[in-house]
């Protein structure tokens, strides 16, 4: 089994607990969870660290480097911002919805005892993009940028 951090959140039930076989609520944890780790890459420290320190350590280790002062909201932010100039990116670059996807085996084959049903798939990747604030396509908004002043 590949251990990703969403995993190893799963089987530590933290921040809560989140049931590993099934799709639901899953959108929004994983939104979170890529802002907070682009912030947290974009400081070049360790992932892992992550797990003893929050936001709110972060925010104040980057206000006490810079000068500046930055809160746990403002480095949810940057998080964003990059995962949303990533999307521009790959949006640029010919990347669609077909491609937000997992392989054909996973709809297929049972993992740990469990197919993963397609629609309830494509249900959460709409509710991915709608948390997001990206189009029905996967394409970040005009509000969405001129949220973030992108």
């Amino acid at each position: 089994m590949t251990y990703t951090i969403e995993r190893i959140i799963e089987c530590r039930r933290k921040p809560k607990a989140i049931d590993p076989y099934t799709l639901a609520g899953k959108a929004g944890h994983t939104k979170i969870f890529q802002d907070r780790f682009a912030a947290v890459d974009s400081l070049v420290v360790c992932k892992f660290a992550f797990f003893g320190a929050g936001e709110e350590e972060y925010a104040n280790i980057l206000s006490a480097v810079t000068g500046e002062v930055y809160t746990s909201e403002d480095l949810m932010r940057v998080g964003e911002r990059i995962w949303n100039l990533e999307r521009l990116y790959n949006v640029r670059e010919g990347f669609s919805k077909a491609d937000d996807t997992l392989p054909q085996r996973f709809f297929e084959e049972s993992v740990n005892g469990r197919v993963i049903d397609r629609e309830e798939f494509l249900n959460t990747l709409e509710e991915y993009y709608r948390m997001r604030g990206w189009d029905e396509n996967g394409v970040p908004t005009d509000r969405t940028l001129e949220r973030l002043e992108i």
